[in-house]
């Protein structure tokens, strides 16, 4: 093994260098692009099949109609549901393009990587801000029908979804705001 293989210097992978390309532009821009993927189709699914879910014959089959109609009433209305769909799908765009030219040590990648944890940090907290909401607006009508005891999940549901939306954004700002990152991909094209 050769020094010069392991180590990623500035202007790796670069035409008219010898230097390789940085292996953390790789991982990193896989899992970017692993995540747009399946942040993609979670928002295509609540767009095409969300409304038609409580309509189905499988779940009336599973659910007691009381429980039906509680969700039904509850639910928040379809144009919020195609809205935050439609913005979700436009934000694993973003995040899919950033991965792509991640993987080919672009500039334009650390760009897109650094506007999609940006605008994706305040999406979060919408997203839990408007699910926090909803249970406390429907508390009443869960106890009666689910009974006690499930109130005490709400925060470490709202504390594991923060966890979870805000790891990848987070970690973006904070890679690419290193000095040593920061340098290498100044020298990228």
């Amino acid at each position: 093994m050769s020094s010069t293989q392991d180590v990623a210097l500035p202007g790796a992978g670069l035409p008219g260098t010898d230097a390789p390309e940085p292996r953390w532009s790789k991982t990193v821009g896989t899992v970017a692009l692993v995540l747009a993927i399946l942040l993609f189709v979670d928002d295509l699914g609540d767009l095409v099949i969300g409304p038609s879910v409580m309509e189905s014959d499988a779940i009336r089959r599973i659910f007691t109609p009381d429980v039906v109609s509680l969700v039904q009433s509850t639910m928040p209305s379809q144009e919020w549901t195609a809205t935050s769909a439609l913005i979700g799908m436009a934000l694993a765009v973003v995040l899919w393009l950033a991965g792509a030219r991640l993987r080919r040590c672009m500039r334009s990648g650390v760009t897109l990587a650094r506007l999609w944890a940006a605008m994706m940090i305040p999406w979060v907290a919408v997203q839990l801000a408007v699910g926090a909401l909803w249970n406390r607006a429907h508390a009443a009508e869960l106890t009666r029908l689910a009974g006690s005891g499930w109130e005490e999940w709400i925060w470490p549901g709202l504390v594991l979804g923060a966890a979870i939306g805000w790891a990848f954004p987070v970690f973006l700002l904070i890679w690419f705001a290193r000095p040593t990152i920061a340098s290498e991909t100044r020298a990228w094209a």
